[in-house]
Formats: C-alpha cells, sequence, structure tokens
C-alpha cells in the first residue's frame, strides 16, 4: 500500500511474502524482511499515517514509514494505540505494550516509561496551550497504583509514581469545582474499605495532592456527592 500524506510519500513493497518500505525515489528505506507493515492511527505533531506497526517473527514493534526507522525494540506481544485527541486539543500518540500477557506503557519522547508488569492500565490525557499530561492508573496482583507524566512544551518528567497499593482508582473529572482544578482529572482511590480525592493539582511544578488526602468516604457516591466542597476547602487552604 501507499503513504501519501503532507509528511511522507513512501510504498509498502512485498518479496516472497515479506515486506519493506520504499520511498518515492524508489530507495529501500526498510528491509524487506518483515512479516507484515499494518498502518495505524498513531499521530505526531498533527500527522496521521506516519506510524505502522512492524511484525517480526510473532514480535512487533513501531516504524515510522516516512524514513524507515524503527523506533521501539522487537520485544512486544502487541502495541495499541491510546487515542491522544477532542475537539479541542491533539497530542502525540502514547501506547501500551504488551509482553508475556503483561502490560507496559511508552510514549515518542521516551520509548517505553513503564515496565511491562501490570495485569491492566487505563490511559486518560490533558492539555492546554503550553502543557500536557499523562495520567495512568495500574492494576498489579488485584491492586491499582497511579502515574502522571507532565510535560511543559517539550519537556517532560513523571511528577508522581505509586506503587499498586490502592483496592480500587477510578479516573474522575472535575467539572464543576474551583477554578484551580476545572477540567483537570483527579483519582478516587479506595484503601482499607474508604475512599479518597488524590487530585492533580493544577501547575507545572506541583504534584498530586497527597497531603491533602484523606479516606473519609464509605463509598464512591458519597465522593462524588462530597467533590465540589472538598475542592472549595482545598481551594481555600491554598490562598488563605
Amino acid at each position: 500500500g501507499q503513504y501519501d500524506t503532507e509528511e511522507i510519500s513512501s510504498y509498502t513493497i512485498e518479496k516472497d511474502s515479506k515486506y519493506g518500505i520504499a520511498n518515492q525515489k524508489g530507495h529501500i528505506i526498510l528491509p524487506i524482511e518483515y512479516d507484515a507493515i499494518v498502518p495505524t492511527t498513531a499521530q505526531k505533531k498533527y500527522y496521521t499515517g506516519n506510524y505502522s506497526i512492524l511484525w517480526k517473527s510473532g514480535k512487533c514493534s513501531l516504524v515510522d514509514v516516512s524514513t524507515g526507522q524503527v523506533l521501539f525494540p522487537f520485544i512486544y506481544d502487541d502495541i495499541i494505540v491510546n487515542d491522544t485527541s477532542d475537539e479541542l486539543f491533539s497530542i502525540d500518540s502514547t501506547f501500551l505494550v504488551m509482553k508475556n500477557g503483561k502490560y507496559g506503557f511508552a510514549t515518542f519522547e521516551k520509548g517505553q516509561i513503564l515496565d511491562t508488569i501490570y495485569d491492566a492500565i487505563s490511559f486518560k490525557w490533558w492539555a492546554n496551550e503550553v502543557a500536557k499530561a499523562y495520567y495512568i492508573i495500574m492494576q498489579k496482583d488485584g491492586k491499582m497504583g497511579f502515574y502522571e507524566y507532565r510535560f511543559k512544551y517539550e519537556y517532560g518528567e513523571c511528577v508522581f509514581s505509586s506503587e499498586p497499593i490502592y483496592e480500587k482508582c477510578v479516573f474522575l473529572k472535575n467539572e464543576n469545582a474551583e477554578a484551580d482544578y476545572y477540567g483537570m482529572f483527579f483519582v478516587a482511590v479506595k484503601l482499607n474499605k474508604k475512599w479518597g480525592i488524590l487530585d492533580m493539582k493544577p501547575g507545572y511544578s506541583s504534584i498530586p495532592n497527597l497531603e491533602d488526602l484523606e479516606f473519609k468516604y464509605d463509598s464512591l457516591k458519597e465522593l462524588k456527592q462530597d467533590v465540589n466542597a472538598e475542592f472549595k476547602r482545598r481551594h481555600n487552604k491554598k490562598h488563605r
């Protein structure tokens, strides 16, 4: 098949049931030695169509079809593209990577940032004009943990990581509370049968708000009913 976008012009070539990629001049940029090349919806710098899953001997990686560059090591049993666009913003795609029935997490910028040791991974993202953040809930051996990776412009770092210690972690989005928190994701966490709010404080240098984490709710429903009042209490504490 042909890849033809504003960024690339290349096409798949096949010989003896093996596949590679050639550029528009006919030069081979990816050797003809792969079992399959499968297009994805992955995007980077607002362009889609540049990235495909590359299969060889039952393992897979990601390839930039405009250059033939293989981006990840050939160690994964599957790669799943996360949706990272909405009606307002679009950020570079992220990936769930799978090995031996376990999941990890990878990005264009850093490659694999979470080991393939988790039974399940849930992913959310947030962005504005200058910053973006990845929110990840990891599940392992019946427990859940949380990881946040945040960028300002092109620089990114892990700002919070919790081992799977919670009985439950649930993503919720703040739609109504104080302006400092509006639109941000937070995580309802359950420990010893009680629920608490682990919020993602705004501002690039901040980290999830462990100092305000109290396990004071008997149910997730009760937590949701009190969330606006709780954020108001936290806002007033911060600004007093």
